[in-house]
């Protein structure tokens, strides 16, 4: 520019070019260049075009952007009022630290949702070790859990404060939170002192070839010790305050005699100590603690609870290869007695007596009722609740959270608002690794 600028001022005054072709040149030179500012006519002094201001006006113009910076909030909500009306949505992330909820999930039955609270390290560790690929997307680098508190779950503690006995499904589309609220209402249970025993992947007890042996108690029956010992371990973790009361029948199984009065613990430490022992110690276990829930209330939390309702299950075969049924497993027989009973019951809700005080939990993707044509009467006088998508709210509260807390280096923008509306259908599964990679 500076070159064009030299010659087209040597050549005016050596009287090569007229005023005009003068002019001309240097105006087209100056709009091949990015230096804006410098797009003025030196022989007329004013702007060649409206779209050019000229000098003075560009200082004003910076003057003005100067001040602009200094306004306070309010010309900012004037702005933001107008884009509106232009047709220009913006995300309201309407989140602050008072939406943190209190760690302890029995105050959380009035809570206002949606709001986030962290689980105590010590239930995270619990559930990290039980489920590790159910909270990694949640867990935190301080390794607890923070779980968005969603009025589902908040309308599933009022109906476990409120009744005795309860038979509750989750119901909804895969990635939705009902694995994620299962692990909430456990938390709950545990605080109020409530036996709790969790499944969280039912699909593993049937839907994979299983270490089993012929059981010494029934012949007829396959024993999944390596199962079984399993949920003894986690069981114990979970239900340390429970283990001094004493058996309430007695028992011999497996050359070994329990007398009546034993203590759980004992019992417990039967199958963790002999595996082989592990599935009959399940079934005492069991037992004892329907007896029990006459004075401390037992919850019963199974995840993937539609693969259980199968009349066999082909690939858990036994040792000449044939598809084990449930009557012929001893784990899932005396689990599906006390999650799935056969026989008529005195409570509305099929799981037990009113003197009891049982609370069975389910969760599935596909619980209507009919599962391999199989149609399942108790779950269709269950209570349903479904687990549906972020809605705005929920949405905007997630990604607020994850930016106070470190994982987003900003606050998205308009666009990167809509990527994450459209790419995830506000599926909280897939919203929260879509966050994860940003």
């Amino acid at each position: 520019v500076v070159v064009v600028v030299v010659l087209c001022i040597l050549c005016k005054m050596a009287g090569l070019c007229k005023p005009g072709i003068l002019t001309h040149s240097l105006t087209l030179s100056l709009r091949c260049s990015s230096l804006r500012p410098m797009q003025y006519c030196f022989s007329s002094g004013k702007a060649i075009n409206k779209r050019y201001p000229s000098t003075m006006q560009l200082c004003r113009r910076g003057i003005a952007s100067n001040a602009e910076k200094t306004k306070d909030k309010t010309d900012s909500k004037v702005s933001k009022e107008q884009e509106t009306k232009k047709g220009r949505r913006e995300p309201a992330f309407a989140f602050s630290l008072d939406r943190y909820l209190e760690s302890d999930p029995t105050n959380h039955t009035n809570a206002e949702t949606p709001a986030v609270y962290t689980m105590p390290k010590h239930i995270s560790q619990l559930l990290s070790t039980q489920t590790p690929r159910l909270t990694k997307s949640i867990r935190d680098p301080q390794s607890t859990l923070s779980v968005m508190v969603r009025d589902p779950v908040v309308r599933m503690l009022k109906l476990l404060e409120e009744q005795n006995n309860n038979r509750i499904v989750f119901t909804g589309p895969a990635g939705t939170g009902k694995s994620v609220s299962l692990m909430h209402i456990l938390h709950y249970c545990h605080a109020r002192g409530w036996a709790t025993l969790y499944i969280p992947h039912a699909s593993v007890l049937c839907l994979e070839q299983q270490a089993i042996r012929q059981s010494d108690w029934k012949k007829h029956r396959w024993d999944q010790f390596v199962a079984a010992h399993d949920i003894l371990v986690h069981f114990k973790n979970w239900n340390e305050h429970i283990l001094q009361y004493p058996t309430q029948s007695g028992y011999d199984f497996a050359a070994r005699n329990i007398p009546l009065g034993t203590p759980l613990a004992e019992v417990v430490a039967l199958g963790i100590q002999d595996a082989y022992n592990a599935t009959d110690a399940v079934g005492v276990l069991l037992k004892e603690l329907k007896a029990l829930s006459t004075e401390v209330p037992f919850l019963v939390a199974v995840d993937e609870y539609t693969t259980l309702m199968q009349k066999n299950y082909p690939e858990f075969l036994d040792m000449n290869l044939k598809a084990v049924s449930e009557e012929e497993s001893g784990l899932l027989h005396n689990l599906m007695k006390l999650v799935h009973p056969k026989t008529p019951t005195n409570s509305t809700s099929g799981v037990a007596s009113d003197d009891h005080k049982i609370s069975v939990v389910l969760a599935d993707s596909d619980l209507y009722g009919h599962v391999n044509g199989f149609k399942d009467e108790l779950l269709s006088r269950s209570t349903r609740i479904a687990m549906e998508t972020y809605n705005n709210t929920e949405l905007n509260t997630f990604i607020s959270f994850n930016r106070l807390q470190g994982y987003l280096s900003r606050a998205p923008g308009l666009q990167e608002y809509r990527i994450i509306d459209n790419v995830t259908g506000r599926n909280p599964r897939r919203v929260a690794k879509l966050i994860s990679s940003m």
